[in-house]
């Protein structure tokens, strides 16, 4: 299909080379890294996923919306108890 074309899958790889891609980036691991310790644990990362959430959905379902959390963790924190922020940045780029 079109998103997963071999143009557009060039196309996501590219913006991770972007400065203001990079700033925007480096602008939410700050605000989410509450206890600024330089990793995001994952309670951090929940509260950072809710707050995504509420944004794009519009409403956060405390059941659904907590289970997704869980397995975006899962899935980004690939069996560690913290993102560092090469991985906080590539599980951007999976959402793209």
């Amino acid at each position: 299909d079109y998103f997963n074309s071999d143009q557009m899958l060039l196309l996501r790889e590219s913006i991770k080379f972007s400065a203001r891609i990079r700033s925007l980036l480096t602008m939410v691991w700050l605000a989410a890294d509450e206890d600024h310790s330089g990793k995001l644990d994952k309670d951090e990362y929940l509260t950072l996923n809710r707050k995504l959430q509420l944004a794009v959905i519009g409403h956060y379902d405390k059941n659904e919306g907590l289970e997704l959390a869980k397995k975006d963790w899962e899935l980004d924190a690939q069996g560690r108890d913290h993102l560092n922020f090469a991985r906080f940045c590539q599980s951007w780029f999976q959402i793209v």
